[in-house]
């Protein structure tokens, strides 16, 4: 834990830079606050619902339990 991070799937990993682009696309400047366009905050929900899939997939919480219980 001295580093931090975390781990990610190949898939995960491009969904993951794929948010941070779209995030630094729309933002540029940080130093002055806007509301986004909707092009801008469509591509960032886009990306961000990609991610999110992605991590599901690589957890499996879409997934019946492989083991009942009584």
């Amino acid at each position: 834990f001295a580093d931090g991070g975390f781990f990610l799937s190949v898939e995960a990993r491009d969904a993951y830079f794929a948010v941070q682009k779209a995030l630094t696309d729309a933002v540029g400047d940080a130093s002055r606050a806007r509301v986004l366009s909707e092009p801008e905050f469509d591509a960032i929900r886009e990306k961000g619902s990609a991610l999110r899939t992605s991590l599901v997939a690589d957890v499996g919480s879409r997934r019946k339990p492989e083991v009942r219980t009584p």
